[in-house]
């Protein structure tokens, strides 16, 4: 598996902890609960999108268990 951790991620027996903020764990809560059309409809600060990001990344990698080379080469062009 890969490493995404980011700050304040902690390993632990149970697994990885990645703390959000307040409003990450709201911007969590709406892209699993809201209607599609409107999924992506709200805004963050840049910190908390970071923190949101990281966890949504580790999420994926934990769930499918592979890592994907182009998006690891987007991120290289990205710096």
């Amino acid at each position: 598996m890969r490493n995404v951790q980011g700050p304040g991620a902690q390993l632990s027996a149970g697994g990885l902890s990645m703390p959000l903020t307040a409003a990450g764990l709201a911007a969590l809560r709406h892209v699993l609960y809201a209607d599609p059309r409107r999924l992506y409809s709200f805004t963050l600060e840049p910190g908390a999108l970071q923190a949101l990001d990281q966890a949504g990344e580790a999420f994926i990698a934990a769930q499918l268990e592979r890592g994907f080379r182009t998006l690891d080469y987007y991120k290289a062009l990205l710096g």
